[in-house]
């Protein structure tokens, strides 16, 4: 992660060495003040009082100065840092695999980049303003005790060392307990959401009870865990005032007895006490920063697991689409396998097929039969185990993911739409379509009436995913931006599941429409879905159960028959 750092260079360096100016300045303070009690209040010397006053001064204006500047520098470099980390980041899932992602989790993610790179963003801003100050106001006012007594010296040392010891030992023990302690938090983020979005279900099957136990139950958990790594951590202050505070009492005690016999001035005594206090400030911020260091160790450790993940998906490949050629298919499937983890049973299982241009496939099966999965590998969203899949001929490994991508406008089941209008939405299918396109594309998914129907029309805006529209209309929206988008194929995965009987009807036309310009492909689990399918391919358990049109299936292919039967569809 030290790249991240290299172009702040400049504010890692001059903002240390300012603190350390401020530092140096406030290490005199304490010999300037005996100074003024032994030459000028003790000797009565009042010319003494004001020249060592005005010193004192300019050292603490000049102090305040240098921090500011320091300041100055820690905020520029750690909110650039945590800049150019989250750009990084969120550049950096997009090139993870369909399989790293579903690893790691969204929520693991989503708190990567805000809560983890928050916590890296506060121990930069530590390491400018206090990592050098804090050590060297420890060492400074053990050197400058030795200056003044260095018999009183040896207390200071062997209590420092101690208390440097004790902090060490917490710091390396609670690094892995405050990572722990941030998992847990994922898994805790994990169950938040699901029961935030499932809100409705779990009032409907009154699970209410159930599932606030099992939060609660999340929730001490994580509890359990910060509190330990809490309570670890919080014995280092009271631990680090203990002992030196016991260095104050014997500071005052030996230092007393030899003023006493004269071996030493109420000046020094003052200015040792002083030392001794600047000492255990110091420490405490040693201790404190060691809270944060443990932190922001484990911060640091999940987002570098993200930037060291080496993805799995293809980067390189040709950069465009091999030329159409009149007898060979746009795509085609040849004994295609694959497993979503090595070991586990194979989502699809030599799986054939061809499909030109100009043609309507329909693909059809039982819940986890593959039909989504092949969808996915269409979109190169994973790579086979076993077989090929071509494009114009061309095997589609030899090709980058992203014009693999491009051959395709895709409907899936989500039914995503982003925050912003819904123009803005559907030139996600093309960027540079104007209003008659995009009205041209509503017309098509039957959308353009209800859009007409807004007040702002196309201008309308689309909350955080489009919860502000129906299902409906929600599927086509997203209809109408696939439709935009100029791709040979058009994929469409449970695309009219919202969508009711007349509605569906019209729209079904539409895609039909389709087939003059592009090949289709219609994932469904209903056949009335895929009557005009110039062949559907049936699909059980990842395998192709049958292949033929609407009518030679219901005759051939026992899973179809029994699948248009449980429909009421008998021809």
């Amino acid at each position: 992660m030290l790249r991240f750092f290299a172009p702040y260079k400049k504010e890692f360096i001059l903002g240390p060495l300012f603190k350390l100016a401020e530092a140096v300045l406030e290490l005199m303070l304490p010999t300037v003040t005996a100074f003024i009690i032994d030459r000028g209040i003790i000797a009565g010397d009042r010319g003494e009082v004001l020249k060592w006053g005005a010193v004192m001064l300019i050292f603490a204006v000049t102090g305040w100065t240098a921090a500011i500047v320091c300041q100055f520098f820690a905020s520029r470099a750690s909110q650039g840092l945590g800049t150019d980390l989250r750009n990084s980041l969120f550049e950096k899932f997009f090139s993870l695999s369909e399989r790293q992602r579903r690893r790691f989790g969204s929520d693991s993610l989503t708190n990567r980049v805000i809560v983890d790179v928050n916590q890296i963003q506060t121990g930069a801003a530590m390491v400018i303003r206090l990592l050098i100050r804090a050590p060297f106001l420890c060492i400074g006012g053990i050197v400058m005790a030795a200056i003044l007594n260095p018999p009183l010296s040896l207390l200071f040392i062997l209590l420092t060392g101690a208390t440097a010891a004790v902090s060490a030992a917490i710091f390396f023990k609670s690094v892995p307990m405050s990572r722990k302690a941030q998992n847990l938090l994922d898994s805790l983020t994990v169950k938040l959401r699901q029961n935030l979005s499932g809100v409705r279900v779990i009032r409907a099957f009154t699970a209410e009870e159930r599932e606030i136990n099992a939060f609660r139950q999340s929730t001490a958990a994580h509890e359990k865990q910060a509190a330990a790594a809490g309570i670890l951590t919080a014995l280092t202050e009271p631990t680090t005032t203990l002992l030196l505070n016991f260095g104050i009492i014997g500071v005052i005690a030996f230092g007393g007895w030899r003023v006493r016999n004269g071996e030493m001035s109420r000046g020094e005594i003052v200015a040792l006490v002083n030392y001794f206090i600047m000492i255990l400030n110091a420490f405490v911020v040693i201790s404190n920063l060691a809270v944060l260091f443990s932190k922001t160790a484990a911060a640091a450790g999940r987002v570098k697991e993200i930037l060291n993940t080496k993805t799995e998906e293809a980067t390189d490949g040709e950069s465009a689409l091999p030329p159409e050629q009149t007898d060979t298919p746009l795509i085609e499937f040849q004994n295609v396998t694959f497993r979503y983890a090595p070991g586990t049973d194979a989502a699809l299982k030599n799986v054939s097929f061809r499909l030109f241009k100009g043609r309507m496939m329909g693909v059809i099966g039982g819940t986890g039969s593959g039909k989504t999965t092949l969808g996915d590998l269409i979109q190169r969203f994973y790579e086979i185990d076993e077989g090929r899949i071509l494009i114009n001929g061309t095997d589609i490994r030899e090709l980058s993911p992203a014009v693999v991508r491009g051959l395709t406008a895709a409907v899936s089941q989500e039914k995503t739409l982003f925050s912003g209008t819904i123009a803005e939405n559907l030139r996600w299918g093309n960027p540079n379509a104007d209003d008659a396109e995009l009205e041209a594309a509503l017309r098509a998914a039957r959308a353009e009436d209800f859009v007409k129907s807004l007040p702002a029309g196309l201008q309308t805006p689309v909350e955080r995913g489009g919860v502000n529209f129906s299902g409906g209309q929600r599927q086509r929206l997203c209809l109408a931006r696939a439709f935009l988008k100029p791709a040979p194929v058009l994929l469409l995965d449970d695309a009219f599941s919202a969508l009711d009987a007349e509605t569906g009807a019209a729209v079904r036309a539409g895609v039909e429409e389709r087939r003059q310009t592009q090949a289709v492909i219609v994932i469904s689990q209903r056949t009335e879905n895929l009557r005009r399918a110039d062949f559907i391919l049936t699909l059980e358990n990842g395998s192709v159960a049958g292949a033929g049109t609407h009518e030679s299936l219901l005759k051939t292919c026992t899973v179809y028959r029994e699948i248009a039967a449980s429909q009421g569809e008998g021809s």
